[in-house]
């Protein structure tokens, strides 16, 4: 039950974020645009809908119900995923709620710094800090192949935001794109993994 919750909202989240540059006004450059810029276009309330999605499902995973690994796992482990989950949860409700400078005049440009803008970048910061520590975390507690799996997602995305900071972020909606599909991909893997059939 909590798994599917948790999954429904990852798969939410996806599905709008895929689609949300098809509504009428809410034309995109995924190249240089961030995903947080759609709030200013007319996809505004259903971007605001995708991160609750994704804020409930990284919740559920953090809640007291939700399903462990198997096998006798090191309590502390578990419990500093637990708290990066949550922190991910949180920072994604907050993204939600306090909308970006970036695109707010010109797309892809923040012309003028808001408190409320600011807060939306730490909020962001706390949510990729959160993915790498649950996926960490959840590296050291299951082994195999699962740690395997998500050694490479990590690295792939650390490497890949790394080298387009260094050459000057020339294009930072692709940079912050794979960070996110990295972070789908793994909260995708780990549910996996709590799943009753084991699939890895």
């Amino acid at each position: 039950m909590w798994i599917a919750v948790a999954g429904g909202g990852l798969a939410a989240f996806v599905l709008i974020v895929a689609t949300q540059g098809l509504l009428p006004g809410a034309s995109f450059d995924p190249a240089h645009q961030m995903i947080s810029e759609y709030v200013h276009t007319s996809a505004r309330a259903l971007m605001t809908v995708g991160f609750i999605a994704w804020a409930l499902s990284w919740a559920v995973l953090a809640g007291p119900g939700s399903t462990r690994p198997p096998g006798r796992l090191p309590a502390r482990l578990l419990s500093v995923q637990r708290i990066a989950f949550a922190g991910t949860a949180i920072g994604l409700a907050l993204v939600a709620c306090f909308a970006t400078d970036r695109g707010l005049v010109q797309p892809g440009v923040v012309l003028r710094a808001t408190t409320e803008g600011g807060l939306h970048d730490g909020s962001s910061a706390l949510v990729t800090v959160g993915i790498l520590i649950s996926a960490l975390t959840g590296a050291a507690l299951v082994g195999g192949r699962v740690r395997a799996l998500t050694l490479l997602l990590m690295s792939i995305a650390v490497a890949a935001d790394v080298l387009m900071l260094v050459l000057g972020d020339p294009m930072p909606g692709i940079r912050q794109r794979i960070l996110v599909t990295a972070g789908c991909l793994w909260e995708a893997l780990w549910l996996a993994t709590l799943w009753p059939a084991r699939i890895f």
